[in-house]
């Protein structure tokens, strides 16, 4: 089972409002994607799409490139490494290069050698298998963001090489991503870290507004408190941001209704707000720790 992040308010203020929040350390995590798109285009059949083959080919005579596309996750932050994995038929004197490709917007069904997406000029060698056909690219410096990249396969030799496409039932194209987890950063941690002794006071200052204890000092504490969570810097991450927010609108209303006396509105107002930040516990969970 997943720990909690106790980022915020979960089931009870009372039980919180002396702890602080930490995620708990979760390591690097390996992602093993798909690819969502693969063919190749020839230049001696310059409108004929090769995107339903269960192979994609690479030539240098005539001319043939593969392509693939993958849809990276976003993690937070770049991957601390990247490696396209693709499939050889059959052994190979001769080398296949890998370039990244400038567009995503191409599809399999559609491209050909007319209207291929041009490629940039970083050349990548693969690592071969000495057990398997296997090769291997390290596309980390490529694979930078999250969203769709692309990626190019060709070669010099005037030999034909066949690798497995997407559409095989085995040994498909595979790109292999090792992230951190967004709550393992460090300027993620950094972050949590300091807002940590205003989560706490906020806890604290919640709870009279449960408990139906309200009077003009939790008033005051109250309102002091969500101010200093709001003018805090803006997580590293905008989803985190938005998510470490939740409730915070409510509080600060209601901590103004409570100061002008209207102390059942400043409750309703609180208890809005605390199922806000229920609401968006379990996303925080996730997004913090990978999952």
């Amino acid at each position: 089972m997943r720990s909690r992040t106790k980022f915020f308010l979960t089931a009870s203020v009372v039980s919180m409002a002396a702890t602080g929040a930490a995620a708990s350390p979760a390591g690097a995590v390996t992602t093993t994607l798909s690819a969502t798109a693969d063919t190749y285009a020839r230049a001696d059949e310059k409108r004929a799409n090769f995107g339903t083959e269960p192979s994609l080919r690479v030539d240098g005579s005539p001319a043939t490139v593969a392509y693939l596309k993958f849809d990276v996750p976003n993690f937070g932050g770049p991957p601390t490494w990247a490696v396209l994995k693709v499939f050889r038929r059959y052994p190979t004197a001769t080398g296949i290069t890998l370039r990244p490709v400038v567009e995503n917007d191409w599809t399999e069904t559609t491209l050909d050698w007319t209207n291929r997406p041009a490629t940039g000029t970083t050349v990548i060698k693969a690592t071969e298998s000495t057990t398997d056909g296997w090769l291997s690219y390290d596309v980390t410096a490529l694979v930078q963001t999250h969203g769709f990249v692309s990626f190019a396969l060709d070669t010099g030799s005037g030999v034909r090489k066949t690798l497995r496409s997407r559409e095989e039932t085995a040994f498909q194209p595979q790109l292999v991503l090792d992230s951190v987890p967004l709550g393992e950063q460090p300027a993620v941690q950094e972050w949590l870290k300091g807002r940590e002794t205003l989560v706490i006071e906020l806890n604290n200052a919640l709870v009279p507004f449960v408990q139906n204890t309200v009077d003009d000092a939790a008033c005051h504490r109250l309102a002091d408190a969500a101010h200093n969570m709001s003018v805090y810097p803006e997580a590293p991450h905008p989803r985190l941001d938005e998510l470490a927010r939740a409730g915070l609108a409510s509080f600060e209303e209601g901590a103004a209704e409570c100061l002008e006396g209207d102390y059942p509105d400043a409750v309703q107002l609180v208890t809005q707000g605390l199922a806000e930040r229920t609401a968006a516990q379990d996303d925080l969970d996730a997004l913090l720790q990978g999952g």
